[in-house]
């Protein structure tokens, strides 16, 4: 049966008989369920929620039935999510797609609240750091830390609350019935968040235009420079590098790269000729290349796997 969803800003086409289970970090109306929606069309009922992504990488693990995973990796104000780079190694995910979301944050409360009797503004503490500007006119109300962005408007829902506001997506605001009292409250209009795709076993997919890779490397001079050599004598651009220290090793560290290449045997002989300069090298998986211009545009996206 194919039918049309409207899901927020996007239009979806989606064929509800052929439906992938996947698990994410929050709950209806979290930026993550709409990414989830944008990268493979997936109607409310397949989604599985999870309170963090430690719980969201244990239920890919150890749950057979779901497919794949979604996690957020970085954000353009707030940085890195350094956990989650530790999360995919640590439980050995597979990286197999990406998907950039534009932002846009706004401040909501209940239908019958103004603004003067707000006393607390709830939300996730990646998006409260995303809207420090806007949130430094009200220095008398309180900025508590929550969970996820829509849990902390339906808790508004739920607790019908007259003093608590919350930073969450319009469509958070839909979903629970709330008002929203100002709309794209973040500090920069070119906030998007980057997420990856993951799955539990190794993929067998070859083909794709970028890759991540974990290598580690010896505390000496000229180690990282060598692996970097390489990356240039192919012809491979390093899109991302990000370090992480070894536990119980001082002088030895991690490092995610994040490769974009145009000929897939250009990438290969890079990474034999890197693993030859490391202690240890972990493909995490291939995968296309998302186009970050979409989510700015904040245009309809529509990748299936």
């Amino acid at each position: 049966m194919i039918r049309v969803q409207f899901f927020g800003l996007f239009f979806f086409v989606y064929n509800s008989d052929i439906m992938n289970k996947v698990v994410i970090q929050g709950y209806p109306g979290s930026y993550h369920d709409i990414a989830c929606h944008a990268y493979f069309n997936l109607h409310d009922n397949v989604l599985v929620c999870a309170d963090s992504f430690t719980v969201l990488a244990e239920n890919i693990t150890s749950d057979s039935s779901i497919d794949y995973g979604l996690m957020a990796i970085e954000n353009s104000i707030a940085g890195s999510i350094i956990q989650n780079y530790k999360i995919i190694k640590d439980y050995n995910l597979s990286i197999i797609g990406e998907i950039y979301l534009r932002i846009e944050h706004c401040l909501m409360c209940h239908p019958t609240t103004s603004i003067e009797q707000i006393t607390e503004i709830h939300s996730h503490e990646m998006a409260i750091k995303q809207c420090h500007q806007y949130l430094n006119q009200f220095a008398d109300i309180k900025l508590i830390n929550d969970e996820d962005t829509a849990l902390s408007a339906k808790r508004i829902q739920q607790s019908n609350s007259l003093h608590i506001a919350a930073i969450a997506s319009e469509r958070a605001a839909k979903l629970y019935g709330l008002k929203i009292l100002a709309k794209g409250i973040e500090d920069n209009d070119q906030n998007y968040t980057r997420f990856f795709v993951v799955q539990k076993e190794k993929t067998l997919q070859t083909k794709g235009n970028k890759a991540s890779i974990s290598v580690r490397l010896d505390h000496q001079p000229g180690s990282l420079l060598a692996v970097l050599q390489k990356i240039y004598d192919h012809q491979i651009n390093l899109s991302k590098l990000q370090s992480f220290p070894v536990l119980g090793e001082l002088s030895q560290y991690f490092f995610h790269m994040d490769l974009e290449f145009e000929e897939e045997e250009k990438y290969y002989e890079c990474i034999a000729a890197i693993s030859k300069n490391t202690l240890e090298m972990v493909e995490f998986g291939m995968y296309k290349k998302a186009d970050i211009s979409q989510a700015l545009r904040k245009e309809p996206i529509n990748i299936m796997l």
